[in-house]
């Protein structure tokens, strides 16, 4: 009987402990708050919105910003980053393909057919009238 017991203790010790983790885990997590101060600081932009997501099995805060007005070229342009909720910083939106590395969200420039002389054949047809 007493062997049980312990086994228990040991038991609701240990769920205690994971319990305890996963809660410092979670307030050592910036929240989309913090996220949207820390991007709009660092790189002198307006932050729109903070959207949380996933990205390749890891969670990301996809922050959508503004450029300040100014004489520039790029004033007011708007961009969405990606930023690693636990450090706040970018991740990387470029992808190793096996055509080479490419941005995530680009098109790709695979080719439709994987024959030559299909290739050939799409390539050389006559202009549109």
């Amino acid at each position: 009987m007493r062997k049980y017991g312990s086994v228990a203790r040991v038991v609701v010790a240990l769920t205690a402990a994971v319990f305890a983790v996963t809660a410092v885990a979670a307030a050592q997590m910036p929240g989309e708050k913090q996220i949207a101060e820390s991007v709009a600081k660092k790189y002198d932009v307006q932050v729109l919105k903070v959207v949380k997501a996933e990205e390749d099995g890891k969670p990301v805060f996809y922050v959508t910003v503004m450029n300040p007005p100014g004489d520039a070229n790029n004033a007011f342009q708007v961009t969405t980053l990606a930023v690693d909720p636990t450090t706040g910083d970018l991740v990387s939106q470029y992808r190793t393909t096996p055509t080479g590395q490419e941005l995530s969200g680009a098109a790709s420039h695979t080719p439709r057919y994987n024959s030559g002389p299909e290739i050939r054949r799409w390539s050389m047809r006559p202009a549109p009238q």
